[in-house]
């Protein structure tokens, strides 16, 4: 969760009282490797059916931080397409919703209080930033999974190539991104994941080198707590609880 205390000090220009690293955010579930027809499903095939499983739907999840017991909590609402995340961090509390080109950060200027980026404007250098707008970026990378095994009964793992990841939006931006930083390793990156008893996807591992905004390396780290249930419904603030965000968010440490 390193990008996570990234975005309370690069927000610190907004009124934040605290600085320190990131928080991982949103987007829909897409499909993942595609598989092929079988008398005897093979581990890519059956990967790739729980990852689909989970398109589309509601989707509740948790994306476990680099501190030990640092967590943030989130929904996915498949009508609005929008994100929401929450959670604590050196103290503060923070939510920011993603709604497509929209991020809105709430907690660092105190109560009911929010600032709007856009994700347009990101430069590369604060690219990760958008970790927290599209928290499921990870799992859409699993459209790129090659090289899948199965490992034990509902454990698989295998191999990423960012290079041919077929995620649009901001999860394509952060694909192409991770793999300028990963260099040679981009194209094939381990992962790990696990399936729940209804054989959907559950939980994700994934490391990417160099890629938080301080250039060390940011694991992705997903469980998902629900999906098909009942909707969060994600929506904008109020327009006169919003704050722009100042523009040196955009370029970056």
């Amino acid at each position: 969760m390193s990008i996570a205390v990234g975005a309370l000090a690069l927000t610190g220009g907004c009124g934040s009282t605290k600085e320190g690293p990131r928080v991982p955010a949103g987007g829909g579930v897409t499909t993942a490797v595609s598989a092929t027809s079988s008398s005897t499903p093979k581990p890519a095939d059956l990967f790739a059916a729980a990852v689909t499983k989970v398109n589309g739907q509601n989707v509740k999840f948790t994306i476990a931080g680099d501190k030990k017991g640092e967590s943030m909590t989130g929904s996915f609402d498949s009508a609005s397409g929008g994100t929401k995340v929450t959670g604590d961090i050196d103290g503060t509390k923070v939510d920011v919703i993603g709604l497509g080109n929209d991020i809105y950060i709430g907690g660092l200027l105190g109560p009911d209080k929010w600032v709007h980026a856009q994700a347009s404007k990101f430069k590369d250098n604060a690219i990760s930033f958008l970790t927290i707008a599209d928290p499921l970026y990870g799992q859409k990378f699993l459209s790129a999974a090659t090289g899948v095994k199965q490992d034990q009964s509902g454990t698989y793992s295998g191999t990423v190539d960012l290079t041919k990841v077929t995620a649009t939006g901001q999860a394509k931006r952060l694909a192409d991104n991770f793999a300028k930083k990963a260099g040679a390793a981009a194209t094939a990156l381990p992962f790990t994941a696990t399936l729940d008893g209804s054989a959907a996807l559950s939980t994700v591992k994934i490391t990417f080198p160099k890629a938080d905004l301080t250039g060390h390396d940011l694991t992705y780290d997903l469980k998902i707590t629900e999906a098909g249930g009942g909707a969060v419904p994600v929506a904008a603030p109020a327009k006169n609880k919003v704050t722009e965000a100042p523009a040196d968010l955009y370029k970056g440490p």
